[in-house]
């Protein structure tokens, strides 16, 4: 069971919490908790009051948006290194997003009300805060650009490729089923599965129940 001190430990090697100055990271240290979470538990709903700072150490979360005919639409399953909970903590306005646990989950909080009296006792950090949100977007945006791909074969390489970066190992099991890549990139799920055992097929990844691992990075999206 992993303590608070190691789990900053894990998060100083890995997303944003690596890349603030050493003197936010102890302001910060100061005012969190570690907070554990099993499969399937809800930690925020949409719509919510913001919670605080998420900055996930093992397990993933699993982010879900609205869409406009009011279906739950899952957008991602995020793991170590990623941060989530500014946007709604700073502005307060309600949150965007819905968060879940995939897995079990370990992750640091700061509380919402301990985030607000750092920015005011240290008005510096909103341009970490900005970092924050400019990964984000980031993210989001590389999400999306990826949807414009040609072909169902490189959407899902593209998007495993991109949540791999959020894991402890890049061979690490993504914790994602079939049906999700399909809800996540708008595909039938016979295509998906088709897709899947293509790239299976060439050695690139490797596919369990509800989970997939990526064998062969540069296999994914061949040259040509």
């Amino acid at each position: 069971m992993r303590d608070l001190s190691e789990a900053l430990d894990i998060l100083k090697q890995q997303g944003w919490f690596s890349m603030i100055d050493e003197r936010f990271q102890a302001a910060l240290a100061a005012e969190a908790r570690l907070i554990h979470h099993r499969k399937g538990e809800d930690i925020f709903h949409f719509g919510d009051p913001g919670a605080g700072l998420f900055g996930v150490v093992d397990g993933s979360l699993f982010l879900s948006y609205p869409r406009e005919d009011g279906i739950l639409l899952p957008f991602a399953p995020l793991g170590r290194g990623f941060w989530v909970g500014d946007l709604a903590v700073l502005s307060g306005r309600p949150g965007l997003v819905s968060i879940s646990t995939q897995s079990d989950v370990i992750a640091v909080n700061i509380p919402a009300r301990r985030v607000l009296k750092l920015v005011e006792r240290m008005p510096e950090t909103w341009q970490a805060f900005y970092e924050l949100n400019r990964i984000n977007i980031g993210l989001a945006l590389r999400l999306l650009a990826a949807l414009t791909v040609e072909t169902a074969e490189k959407k899902i390489a593209l998007r495993l490729l991109i949540l791999s970066e959020y894991q402890a190992d890049e061979h690490a099991w993504l914790p994602i089923s079939n049906q999700e890549l399909a809800m996540q990139l708008g595909l039938a799920l016979p295509t998906v599965q088709r897709a899947i055992k293509r790239l299976e097929a060439r050695g690139a990844l490797e596919s369990g129940y509800s989970k997939i691992r990526i064998l062969d990075r540069a296999a994914m999206i061949p040259d040509g």
